[in-house]
């Protein structure tokens, strides 16, 4: 929740019951990452850079604030338009 950079999801409440928890994020209407990717018919080299160079500064932040993802996966990476 004290995270704060553009390219990583705002979280604004997290919710735990004895089988589970819930996580209230910021809307990012675009999808997770893999079906965008499956989606397009051309992804051009331009894109995939843009979302790369997005994912490394995401991932930099995290690691200088001392947290660590552990999963990144397309299915893990919200997309927003």
């Amino acid at each position: 929740m004290e995270l704060d950079h553009p390219n990583i999801a705002k979280i604004y409440e997290v919710f735990e019951w004895k089988n589970a928890l819930g996580i209230v994020i910021e809307l990012c209407e675009g999808g997770d990452l893999f079906t965008y990717i499956k989606n397009q018919k051309k992804f051009s080299e331009a894109a995939t850079a843009s979302i790369f160079q997005q994912l490394i500064s995401g991932v930099n932040y995290m690691h200088k604030q001392g947290v660590f993802h552990r999963d990144i996966k397309p299915e893990n990476l919200l997309y927003d338009n």
